[in-house]
């Protein structure tokens, strides 16, 4: 990952900027690896279940507040146990699927 600060990193950059908040809100200290990617998905990885479940709960909350919306965007939340990894997408980047009826 390249600098923070630069504009590609933009969208994922807010992401992070919320979980910041959410830990301070929370008073959690959690240590987690975070990493951005340019297309605006911020990843968390945990060191054990217990951070990922309590961290993911304080996101949950404060994503229901904001009705999952994190600067304006919708955004999804997905927990993958195998890796003890939750991932936060804006669903403006997510590819358009067609339900079927």
């Amino acid at each position: 990952m390249g600098d923070i600060n630069a504009p590609e990193y933009k969208n994922s950059k807010a992401l992070f900027d919320f979980i910041v908040s959410v830990k301070k809100a929370e008073s959690m200290f959690i240590e987690t690896n975070v990493t951005l990617n340019k297309e605006g998905q911020l990843l968390l990885d945990y060191n054990s279940f217990k951070q990922m479940y309590s961290l993911n709960y304080a996101i949950i909350k404060h994503l229901k507040s904001k009705e999952w919306k994190v600067n304006g965007k919708e955004v999804f939340m997905y927990t993958d146990e195998r890796k003890k990894r939750t991932i936060l997408t804006p669903y403006d980047i997510m590819p358009y699927v067609e339900s079927k009826k």
